[in-house]
């Protein structure tokens, strides 16, 4: 399934990301990530994707980043 660009996905990925800079996600990691996913709407099928993405395997389908960033004060 492919992935549709939403201000969801976005932050999951810059999240999910982050997590695998270390090439390893804690339990406590995962954990975290799966509350993420629901709350930003990524659907649990489509987490593998995201997944791919963060690794770098597939393409992000996220082409305007600038379009999603937000700042939070």
């Amino acid at each position: 399934m492919a992935l549709i660009a939403t201000r969801g996905l976005y932050l999951y990925l810059e999240v999910l990301t982050t997590a695998l800079d270390d090439d390893i996600v804690t339990d406590d990691e995962a954990s975290i990530l799966k509350v993420l996913a629901v709350a930003l709407g990524v659907a649990p099928s489509s987490v593998g994707d995201a997944l791919d993405v963060a690794r770098g395997i597939d393409p992000s389908p996220i082409q305007n980043p600038e379009q999603y960033d937000c700042l939070l004060y």
